[in-house]
């Protein structure tokens, strides 16, 4: 549905993508790391604080529909860029 999107309210909060899935509105916080990076995306860079941004900035996305959502799911996506361990 979008990408990028900042939150009206407040410009700090983004989504990085908005989509749906068979019908569930999906938002998806995506993280990129090299394939040398010790410690996956999702355990170095989702924690609490992101968190909260995450659920403020989709509560003010849902805020803004005129068809509110009955069911919504929170993804994170890992890019893993560069070669690989050999």
């Amino acid at each position: 549905l979008v990408r990028n999107w900042r939150s009206p309210r407040d410009q700090r909060l983004e989504l990085d993508l908005v989509a749906v899935d068979d019908g569930v509105v999906v938002f998806i916080e995506v993280k990129t790391r090299p394939a040398t990076a010790l410690v996956p995306g999702y355990y170095s860079a989702v924690k609490p604080r992101k968190k909260k941004a995450l659920l403020q900035a989709a509560r003010d996305y849902i805020h803004q529909l005129r068809t509110k959502p009955h069911t919504i799911r929170y993804d994170v996506v890992e890019v893993v860029t560069g070669p690989g361990p050999d």
